[in-house]
């Protein structure tokens, strides 16, 4: 069988590896090998953006745990001290007995002792808990010292401009911790909706950071797709033009011997075979003469 093929065709071509349609010529098996790369580097990436989200959560919920429960722990706890002083110089003036101001004097000593805790324990800013430490401290200095003249002096001595500025300062000193233990509670509200305000944000980017990577994923293996199956689509097209190219040389092959018996038995006195259809059978002939009956 003869099959006539173009040069450009039928010329043996070099092997070169298959390259894919990107920038920058990357070969079929880079392609294949960035996939689980890419996948790796996805889940890297929403790996990170988690812990990133997950920490800023977990400070939060630390800011209202140990800071904002732990001021208005710590105001409310100075707050009913504040009242038990005033309730134990009353009691102290009222028996007459200064041995009793050592009962307020541990009442003190305990308010001090819990605002340097809050400030080392980071319930309180340290500016915040040294302004009430000293409010509390200014504020029974001059409440003992009161107490103590009116109960040694029996009520000879005019003590009205301390108790006036002793009252000041119990109601100022009261109105302060007042305010900073209602706006504990504030603050905690704050940060709760920031701590919402972060799972939001960190939910939004984990999904932008997942649908961004599997875009990527998605495009790659396309990628590869058409990488693999361009190949064989040509392959199976040239193999389809050269069957069809051979069926049709095959046809014209036997044509051709097909006339040339035809035409041998014409020269040679032969008359071709019938098939069982009545057509003449091709290359097949009997001779006519010399002994041989004529069919």
């Amino acid at each position: 069988m003869t099959t006539d093929m173009h040069p450009a065709e039928g010329a043996s071509r070099p092997n070169r590896p298959a390259r894919t349609g990107m920038r920058g010529g990357l070969l079929i098996r880079h392609r294949v090998l960035l996939l689980p790369a890419l996948a790796t580097a996805a889940l890297a990436a929403v790996f990170l953006v988690n812990q990133i989200a997950a920490a800023r959560t977990t400070r939060l919920v630390d800011q209202v745990a140990v800071s904002d429960f732990g001021a208005w722990e710590t105001y409310a706890w100075l707050d009913e001290t504040l009242i038990d002083v005033q309730r134990g110089l009353q009691a102290a003036v009222a028996a007459s007995e200064v041995r009793k101001l050592a009962e307020t004097d541990s009442l003190k000593d305990a308010a001090l002792a819990r605002l340097r805790q809050a400030a080392v324990a980071g319930a309180l800013p340290p500016d915040a808990a040294a302004r009430q430490a000293a409010a509390f401290d200014g504020y029974y200095t001059l409440a003992r010292g009161t107490t103590e003249r009116m109960i040694t002096s029996a009520g000879a001595e005019d003590l009205t401009e301390q108790l006036a500025a002793m009252g000041q300062r119990f109601n100022a000193l009261k109105a302060s911790l007042d305010s900073a233990t209602a706006a504990a509670p504030r603050t905690a509200r704050a940060r709760f909706a920031a701590v919402r305000a972060s799972q939001r944000q960190a939910a939004l980017a984990q999904a932008l950071t997942g649908v961004a990577c599997l875009a990527a994923l998605a495009w790659l293996t396309i990628a590869v797709i058409r990488s693999i199956s361009a190949p064989l689509r040509e392959a199976t097209r040239v193999a389809s033009q050269l069957a069809r190219r051979s069926r049709r040389d095959g046809h014209r092959d036997l044509g051709r011997r097909g006339r040339a018996a035809v035409g041998g038995d014409a020269r040679h006195g032969r008359r071709p075979r019938r098939d069982s259809r009545g057509g003449p059978r091709r290359g097949v002939g009997r001779p006519v003469g010399r002994g041989a009956p004529a069919e």
